[in-house]
């Protein structure tokens, strides 16, 4: 599935991405992703 992620400039932000497969329990089983997305703002630039 496609993901879109909206990056705003004016401030470092952070957030963790889960993912599972949305059908089952298998989260409980750990059958989950988890990704760390960290955005860093440098005076004009991401």
């Amino acid at each position: 599935a496609e993901l879109t992620v909206h990056v705003f400039p004016g401030a470092d932000g952070h957030f963790t991405l889960y993912e599972d497969d949305g059908e089952t329990v298998g989260y409980e089983r750990g059958a989950y992703a988890e990704t760390p997305v960290t955005q860093t703002w440098r005076g004009d630039s991401l």
